[in-house]
């Protein structure tokens, strides 16, 4: 609750996800319903690789993590990755005006993670801290960027433990 889909590209369109299928009026991204453990409960986010676009989960009002940073919490997502990404592609947050947006480098991560299966992926709080973003007014929770054609699907995105995640994206915390 609070947050909702925003797709957006390089040339500063875009579309809040309020039905599906949706894309981006250049076609950079296209989302649509796939299936998981229900009938299209999860939603598979297609980059065209034509321009860069993002994926981010924007919140109604800013959003503080600071006690989830300090501990051993990450974001972890149910995904599955359909096609592996074929240039840069992130991981990060935005936290506002006058606040550094935060992309953490993933390509090499998510082209590790199994094609056509289902896993969990985990970005650590405290590498999204400690690469810059304040954690005290986050306004996207989640933003997936990529260069590059990627194909993933996500069923949930949620906080978790490190234990919740099967694969941890690699970063240097201090």
């Amino acid at each position: 609750e609070g947050l909702r889909l925003r797709l957006g590209n390089a040339a500063g369109q875009s579309v809040d996800v309020t039905t599906l299928p949706a894309k981006l009026p250049d076609g950079s991204l296209v989302v649509t319903a796939v299936d998981h453990e229900a009938q299209e409960d999860a939603r598979r986010l297609a980059w065209s690789g034509a321009q860069p676009a993002t994926a981010s989960l924007v919140t109604d009002k800013p959003m503080t993590l600071m006690r989830e940073t300090n501990g051993e919490v990450m974001v972890v997502l149910t995904t599955r990755i359909e096609e592996a990404p074929q240039g840069e592609a992130t991981v990060g947050v935005t936290c506002g005006s006058g606040c550094k947006a935060v992309d953490l480098p993933a390509r090499e991560a998510l082209a590790k993670l199994p094609t056509g299966q289902w896993t969990t992926f985990g970005v650590p709080l405290k590498c999204l801290s400690v690469a810059g973003a304040d954690m005290r007014k986050l306004d996207s929770v989640l933003v997936l960027r990529s260069a590059g054609k990627l194909q993933l699907s996500v069923s949930r995105v949620a906080l978790g433990a490190s234990n919740e995640a099967e694969h941890v994206l690699p970063c240097k915390v201090m």
